[in-house]
């Protein structure tokens, strides 16, 4: 497996150069190396709950902190949860893919406490993620050293690994899993063996499980082109489509979910190009492959201050491509020495990805956004930069494994590094001598169009950008950061040509660029790395506590500021608002329409500017909670306490009277500004199946007896023909089972618009009111048998073939 050329025809190499270590021990080398820097990396917090990786106001603290505890709990119960009550108003949750409930890393959650588990589960990921990496250079008959370096570069990137400070769960999950698929596409071109398809499969499966859609989306784009690429033999696309065929026919329970509550959510027909484009990769973005920092830091700590904070386009965990720069020197060694033919591959692909990491600012964009299936439903084309940035690891590994074989580097080369040194050395004292004009100089006007670039692309991450653009002391602190991290690539580069210059005559030398990497690697992230208190993540502002806990549980509660959102997961109170991209369109709509905004831009990014007390009171919101800081919506009680403004309508309830509309459009017009009663009235676009005599008397009674994530248990007592009206959030996914009723057939509409309608005829009915989608119960069984197959399969090459032990 080591010794063969994956994309030329076998041929003998020399003896490996790893010889450094006892070739007996050689094996061992890889697994220790990553261990040892994931351990230095995370020790810290691996055996404390009292602080988790990320930081605070990010997404582990508004979001996974809260996913993970209900979903997770949930299981433990038993109890697959389907249905998210606390968020949203109500909304699919396993179906939101990132939930990532069986996705199996995730499982340690069932036996550890939730802090401890994601800062193991992130442990464990960083260094797969290496090892992976290694594994596939080893499959391109790359030496143990250049394959080490590779995962190395790659498991510290700034692509990958700045998402633990947005505490990107699932982005750390998905990546991983990259190098075994490519891995076996390689394999498959070399040996022709379909048997490869067993570990594609399974890395296809974990990456499909780990729960973000959209670099799935965007992997496959890419290594679709690396299997066109790669197409010698019939076994590269036969292989690549058993390897995605099989992986979505075992993680069918999960893919059909989620594709049919896509369907229902505000991205269901894409978004518009103004939002589908933000978070392209700005061009000069390129200059972080040598300084990370150069356009600001992430902020680590209180101590530290605005002035050296990121404050260019985007996050700086989406913009930021570094991969060490004794890597890159490494990666351009590996295209200048490597075949010809495997260079010409990976440098197309490395161009592609960028290419497409452009998003916008490319000509390619906006075809792409228009014709291709699903691709105006993402934003952040930037993703497709962690794929340029592995496909540079893996140059960077031929580059010194050729360096480790042929010692001699040319003067001209020599040359390069040099030139690049000074090159970074007379950008840091530019970038310093400038920084001390202020705005006016070149410096502050470069500060100025990036921030308002930023601000006219709906990208600035820091609302205080304007004021500081102009402020002198920010461009001159800016501008000295700037240099700093500049002339310490300089310092970088000169190390290099040391190391290079030096490999001419001593043996060892070579290996002095594999440690240096490392160190450049792991001190980035390092610094980059904060850590939060999960138990301050998830406290309540103390004026809120005793309100919230008082409140009657079936009323929801909106939340101005953003940073409790999901906490009622945990906590057990439904919100109205939520941090997550699936939100059922309807009731999205149906809430910008009782802003007085225009439904057809509804997001998951809800607006609230004023009270519709007829659509409050329907949506059961019994209590608003908002800080002083926010522009409040009623005028905040003292020290913040909430506000209990009115009388939420019931879980369940009984009218005879209804009114029909000629379309969604009038009725959400009506919803925004009509004379609309919910108690006595309700909303319908259709026709109800059963005929209803309206009246001003009730038409009976009706009770929920017991609930759970997923269904309720009803019992009505109906006295005349009337509408049950259950005031959770509408989908195709709800179904009624009887347990006891005059009907036999039952029909589920939307009411009110984003509601649940079921006519019912006179009689006493016992109901069980479910979220069941056909999806998800096909896609059960899709996948018990696709994985009994695949797992079949395995044992038989297990038994049957040497190659597989």
């Amino acid at each position: 497996m080591d010794q063969v050329a994956a994309t030329d025809s076998p041929v003998v190499l020399p003896p490996e150069p790893d010889d450094l270590i006892p070739r007996r021990f050689q094996w061992m080398c890889a697994p220790i190396v990553f261990g040892v820097l994931t351990f230095a990396m995370f020790f810290d917090v691996l055996f404390t709950s009292s602080r988790v990786i990320s930081h605070w106001g990010n997404d582990l603290a508004m979001q996974f902190l809260a996913w993970r505890d209900y979903g997770f709990t949930q299981l433990a119960h038993g109890n697959l949860a389907l249905w998210n009550s606390h968020v949203y108003g109500g909304a699919p949750f396993f179906a939101g893919f990132q939930s990532a409930l069986l996705y199996p890393p995730n499982w340690i959650h069932l036996i550890l406490p939730v802090p401890v588990a994601i800062n193991w589960i992130v442990a464990i990921h960083v260094f797969m993620l290496g090892y992976f990496t290694y594994f596939w250079c080893r499959g391109r008959a790359i030496g143990i050293s250049g394959s080490i370096l590779a995962g190395v570069m790659f498991m510290f990137s700034g692509p990958y690994f700045l998402h633990l400070y947005a505490g990107h769960l699932p982005h750390l999950a998905v990546v991983i899993w990259t190098p075994l698929m490519l891995l076996t596409i390689d394999k498959l071109g070399e040996t022709g063996s379909m048997r490869w398809c067993v570990l594609g499969v399974f890395a296809t499966t974990m990456h499909l499980l780990a729960g973000h859609p959209q670099y799935v989306y965007y992997t496959g784009i890419i290594l679709s082109i690396y299997t066109v690429l790669h197409m010698k033999r019939w076994q590269v696309p036969a292989g690549f489509i058993v390897m995605y065929f099989g992986a979505v026919a075992i993680a069918a329970v999960q893919l059909f979910a989620g594709i049919q509550a896509a369907g229902e959510s505000v991205r269901s027909s894409g978004t518009d190009y103004s939002f589908a484009s933000t978070f392209s990769l700005p061009p000069m973005h390129f200059i972080t492959w040598l300084a990370p920092t150069f356009f600001g830091n992430v902020f680590l700590g209180n101590d530290e201050t605005k002035e050296l904070l990121y404050w260019s386009n985007g996050y700086l965990w989406e913009m930021s491509l570094f991969i060490s720069i004794s890597g890159l020197t490494m990666a351009v060694l590996g295209a200048l020495r490597g075949q010809i033919r495997t260079v010409l591959v990976i440098l197309s692909l490395i161009v592609i990805c960028f290419v497409l990491a452009l998003g916008r600012h490319t000509f390619l964009y906006k075809p792409m956004f228009d014709y291709l299936p699903a691709y105006s439903s993402f934003r952040g084309t930037v993703k497709f930069a962690y794929l340029g940035d592995l496909f540079i690891c893996l140059l960077a590994a031929m580059g010194l494994d050729g360096l480790l074989r042929d010692r001699k580097i040319g003067y001209m080369a020599l040359g390069n590094v040099a030139a690049a040194a000074i090159i970074m050395f007379m950008l840091g004292l530019f970038v310093w001598m400038s920084g001390s004009d202020g705005p006016n100089g070149s410096w502050g006007q470069f500060v100025a169009s990036t921030t308002d670039a930023a601000r006219q692309a709906h990208e600035r991450w820091n609302d205080y950008l304007d004021a500081l653009k102009l402020d002198p002391k920010f461009i001159s602190s800016s501008a000295s950061h700037a240099a700093a991290v500049s002339f310490l690539a300089g310092g970088t580069f000169l190390a290099i040509f040391a190391l290079l210059w030096s490999s001419r005559f001593f043996r060892y030398a070579p290996y002095g660029i594999l440690a240096l990497a490392s160190i450049e690697m792991f001190c980035f992230a390092r610094t980059v790395r904060p850590t939060l208190d999960p138990a301050a993540a998830m406290q309540l502002p103390e004026a809120w506590k005793k309100p919230i806990a008082d409140l009657n549980k079936d009323w929801r509660i909106l939340m101005i500021p953003y940073d409790w959102w999901s906490l009622g997961m945990s906590l057990g109170f439904d919100g109205m608002t939520g941090n997550d991209p699936l939100i059922l369109k309807r009731y999205a709509e149906a809430i910008y329409a009782s802003q007085l905004l225009d439904p057809s831009t509804a997001s998951q990014y809800l607006k609230f500017q004023g009270i519709n007390l007829a659509v409050f009171q329907m949506l059961r919101c019994g209590m608003i909670c908002e800080t002083p800081i926010q522009a409040p919506l009623v005028a905040p009680q003292p020290k913040g306490a909430p506000r209990q403004f009115l009388q939420p309508l019931p879980v369940a309830m009984l009218t005879s009277n209804w009114t029909k509309f000629h379309s969604s459009k009038d009725l959400l017009s009506y919803l925004a500004a009509g004379p609309f009663d919910p108690t006595s009235n309700i909303l319908l676009e259709e026709v109800p199946e059963i005929q209803m005599i309206p009246g001003n008397d009730s038409p009976g009674t009706v009770r929920v007896v017991n609930q759970s994530t997923d269904w309720l248990e009803l019992q009505a007592d109906v006295t005349r023909p009337a509408m049950l009206l259950v005031t959770n959030n509408y989908s195709t996914g709800w179904r009624i089972r009887p347990i006891e009723s005059p009907q036999d057939h039952f029909q589920v509409m939307p009411a009110n618009y984003c509601q649940i309608g079921v006519p019912l005829v006179a009689g006493k009915h016992h109901l069980i009111l479910e979220y069941s989608p056909l999806a998800f119960r096909v896609g059960r069984w899709v996948s018990i048998f696709a994985l009994l197959a695949y797992l079949g399969w395995t044992i038989l090459l297990m038994r049957q073939a040497r190659w597989f032990r």
